[in-house]
């Protein structure tokens, strides 16, 4: 049975994720009231949340 390779795909999602964080400090300097901190603390914040508890899990599995 082929190993299946976890590894290439959560390190693009890690730097996906780091480029969406920057984005996202850049979008804060110019866009700062209450709908933004909305947007940041119901999709932002969980989904930083799922990724990196997704990305610890794949780091897990690949020592199995």
């Amino acid at each position: 049975m082929k190993n299946a390779d976890f590894m290439s795909p959560a390190a693009r999602l890690d730097d996906a994720l780091r480029k969406l964080e920057k984005a996202w400090m850049d979008t804060k300097e110019e866009w700062a009231d209450p709908v933004s901190q909305r947007v940041e603390d119901d999709y932002l914040v969980p989904l930083h949340g799922q990724v990196r508890a997704m990305l610890d899990t794949v780091e897990k599995l690949s020592g199995v």
